[in-house]
């Protein structure tokens, strides 16, 4: 058994506000700790999603972290769970995202849809697979 376990996924970004405000109506999960100053954010209760200005993810990660060299679609996506898919697609747009595939049955019985964020992350909506 592991001894270790998720904890968050983070979002670098040169505009941690713009990201917050845009995640925060896309989505409706308030931030449960947000350091301004810094440039940090910590989103919902169980804190599973960060926004992360390149300022803090240079100090958390030292010479370690490369700050993104531009805006382009990166290998990852954020998904949430979403009881109305279209109307979480619809909010998300309405905060500024870029629509990628709009609301779709798949084949196994899940909908699905997806965005581009204003920083370039990958956002899904989706409802649970059927047991």
């Amino acid at each position: 058994m592991s001894t270790t376990k998720f904890a968050t996924a983070v979002v670098y970004t040169d505009d941690v506000p713009r990201s917050v405000e845009f995640y925060v109506r896309a989505t409706g999960i308030e931030p449960s700790l947000y350091d301004r100053d810094l440039g940090f954010a910590l989103l919902g209760t169980d804190q599973s999603v960060a926004i992360a200005s390149h300022a803090a993810g240079a100090l958390m990660l030292a010479d370690g972290y490369d700050t993104m060299k531009s805006a382009q679609v990166r290998g990852a996506e954020l998904a949430f769970w979403a009881a109305d898919v279209s109307a979480a697609f619809q909010r998300a747009l309405d905060a500024g995202a870029l629509a990628l595939t709009p609301p779709r049955l798949m084949p196994w019985g899940q909908t699905v849809a997806y965005v581009q964020a204003p920083e370039g992350t990958i956002v899904g909506f989706l409802t649970p697979v059927a047991a």
